[in-house]
Parts: C-alpha cells; sequence; structure tokens
C-alpha cells in the first residue's frame, strides 16, 4: 500500500536521524517504514550545490527589468538612506550610531566588521543596484579610510 503523508527525516547528525526514527517507531509502531540512509559528505554537497544554475525568480527578473524611473527612485532611496545611516542608532553597535561607536577602539572595530560585511554581501550581489558607492562614502565620513 502507498505511503499517503510519507514523512522525511532529515539531519546532520546520524545520532539525531536515529533518534527520530526510533520516536516514529514508538509513537507509530507498525505505520513506519524505513526506506534509505542518505550520507553525503560536505565537499560532495558543495560541489553539487556550484554545479547547480542559478535560477532567478520572476519578481527578481521583473525588478531588474523594471523602467529607468523606478530604477532612479530606488537609487534615489538608497541615497537618502546612506546618506543617514552614520548618524543611526544600530542594535548591532548596542544602540550607538556607527559616528558614536567609531569614537573608541572596540566600536571602531565593530564598524568597520559591519561595513566590510556589507561590502562582501555585495561583492557577491550578482545582479540589483550596487551599494559600493555608499559604503565607500560612509567610510569616508567615519574616518576609516
Amino acid at each position: 500500500m502507498p505511503l499517503r503523508n510519507p514523512l522525511k527525516i532529515q539531519s546532520r547528525f546520524m545520532s539525531h536521524t536515529e533518534k527520530a526514527l526510533h520516536g516514529a517507531h514508538y509513537r507509530l509502531g507498525g505505520h513506519v517504514r524505513y526506506k534509505a540512509t542518505d550520507m553525503q559528505s560536505v565537499s560532495s554537497m558543495l560541489r553539487e550545490f556550484e554545479q547547480k544554475p542559478r535560477r532567478q525568480d520572476e519578481d527578481e527578473l521583473a525588478r531588474l527589468n523594471a523602467p529607468s524611473e523606478v530604477q532612479q527612485e530606488v537609487a534615489q532611496m538608497l541615497d537618502a538612506h546612506w546618506r543617514t545611516w552614520v548618524d543611526t542608532k544600530l542594535p548591532a553597535l548596542g544602540d550607538h550610531t556607527p559616528m558614536e561607536a567609531v569614537q573608541d577602539a572596540d566600536g571602531r572595530e565593530m564598524v568597520m566588521a559591519l561595513l566590510d560585511d556589507m561590502e562582501r554581501r555585495e561583492q557577491s550581489q550578482v545582479s540589483g543596484l550596487k551599494q559600493q558607492k555608499y559604503i565607500d562614502r560612509a567610510r569616508q565620513q567615519l574616518g576609516l579610510c
């Protein structure tokens, strides 16, 4: 008889999978059938991921193909956001502004790490409006150049 509601147990650790399987057998008795264990190394999973073609959903494509007026409006919004960013209280900085945080060594290091992270994300971004110029401007305003 085919399964009406198959249950798939997936875990990073075999011991967790075995516990879940044992729990399913305990609770569901004869209604549980063990099918297979598939173990994969991290390197093979990474290879698989890198070989998969990247897909962009329709919303992303629509955004990229948006009229230039829309892109200009988004660019203006980004510019306005980044103009005030150095004076915006951020939870990542303990509710201090980047401008306040750079006044001491620990805060300065936290702001640099935050901007470095933004820059890494920016460099890995395939499409969309680029923000590198705003990140550079923030570094300059904060004296981090």
